[in-house]
């Protein structure tokens, strides 16, 4: 089974509404769940143009079998100039265990690398715990959860 990852684009809304007319796959529990309504052409235009939101897509062909969603919050003392908050993570129930999640992290790494973010937390619920932690993250304080993938001059 192959896939591909990209970040979504302005130009992408297309592929946005694709996958949230399927987003119910990709929680812990499908079965649970009913897709969330896409946004308008406008609204997801103005999402994915958002600079502080990074929405990557795995695809198979023109479906999405997994996404990640990050924020970028900016600090306001010195140091690396921002952090991210890796706020979702989601694989269609079909594409579990087929390295669909890591290949979304990855993609998110090399973009942090390029950008020069050293940075990135996530709240993790105890079932993906295990997931994080194969993929180098640490547990923080309560229930956040951390990786350090570099600093700028590295």
């Amino acid at each position: 089974m192959t896939f591909t990852v990209r970040r979504l684009q302005p130009g992408d809304e297309d592929a946005l509404a694709r996958y949230t007319a399927i987003d119910n796959r990709f929680e812990l529990d499908p079965t649970e769940d009913t897709p969330s309504t896409p946004l308008s052409a406008q609204a997801a235009r103005a999402f994915l143009s958002d600079p502080s939101v990074l929405f990557w897509l795995a695809e198979a062909g023109a479906t999405a079998v997994g996404m990640l969603l990050c924020y970028v919050q900016r600090r306001p003392a010195a140091g690396p100039w921002a952090e991210l908050l890796l706020y979702e993570i989601g694989t269609d129930i079909e594409w579990r265990r087929l390295g669909v999640g890591r290949a979304l992290i990855a993609a998110m790494e090399a973009w942090m690398k390029e950008s020069d973010v050293a940075e990135v937390w996530v709240p993790s619920e105890s079932h993906a715990v295990g997931f994080y932690a194969a993929c180098g993250f640490s547990t923080d304080d309560g229930v956040f959860m951390s990786k350090q993938v570099g600093y700028p001059d590295d």
